[in-house]
């Protein structure tokens, strides 16, 4: 079990390589929103990307499907300091596999615990 700290908020997050096996997969499945090619080409290879809203979703072009998560996250690309917001779905296996990751609010600012 996690212990959240004072000031601290838990929240899902992934990595490059995950999100990149991610998007296969979505590809794969034929979701809705999928991230390009050209996207994942610009994520940092070191970075987190972290998972803002994720919402239960089952219809792909109006026909009902096997439930998945419709996934709102603020990603890490190259040589940026801003995050890069993208909507995508995601299974609930891939979902189910996102990291815990905690951060802290301390000095007027988000950083990791």
């Amino acid at each position: 079990m996690t212990t959240i700290r004072r000031n601290a908020r838990c929240i899902e997050a992934t990595d490059t390589p995950s999100l990149i096996k991610f998007a296969d997969a979505g590809r794969r499945r034929g979701y809705n929103r999928q991230l390009s090619d050209e996207f994942l080409k610009t994520l940092d290879w070191n970075g987190t990307h972290m998972v803002d809203y994720a919402i239960p979703h089952e219809h792909i072009s109006g026909k009902e499907v096997e439930l998945h998560m419709r996934v709102q996250m603020h990603t890490k690309t190259i040589d940026s300091t801003e995050a890069v917001t993208v909507i995508f779905d995601l299974s609930l296996d891939d979902y189910a596999s996102l990291d815990d990751h905690q951060l802290v609010f301390e000095d007027g600012k988000w950083r990791n615990a």
